[in-house]
């Protein structure tokens, strides 16, 4: 398919409007509202560590380009490799993780607290 016709640029721009959308409304509605519990945090850390370590060796194995006389290259693959795929699986992951918070049935609760004044600020004026 050429890309620059418009059987390609159409569908490519009003998916990449449909998901920023998507992802602007998910952010104010549901990631705002959601608190995650101490053990889901570590699950998440654990899963998307996982996930990022299989991620990493499938591409090394499978799609890296490593040739055997360049190897500030090769390092370079090798450690940016994982790195990229832990950052990628924390965006991804967190985002079923707070739908199902939101989702599950529960009592909702909002945290507030007094305002203290800071008094050291009055002392100095």
């Amino acid at each position: 398919m050429n890309k620059n016709s418009y059987r390609y640029l159409v569908p490519l721009i009003f998916g990449t409007l449909l998901s920023a959308s998507l992802l602007v409304t998910w952010h104010s509605h549901i990631y705002s509202r959601t608190f995650f519990k101490p053990d889901l945090q570590q699950s998440y850390l654990i899963v998307s560590s996982v996930l990022a370590i299989i991620t990493s060796l499938g591409m090394l194995f499978f799609k890296a380009n490593i040739t055997p006389g360049n190897t500030l290259k090769n390092i370079k693959i090798i450690i940016c490799t994982p790195i990229a795929a832990l950052i990628v699986c924390m965006l991804i992951l967190v985002i079923p993780f707070s739908l199902s918070i939101y989702l599950s049935t529960g009592t909702q609760s909002s945290y507030t607290t007094a305002y203290k004044k800071n008094l050291r600020r009055q002392k100095k004026l």
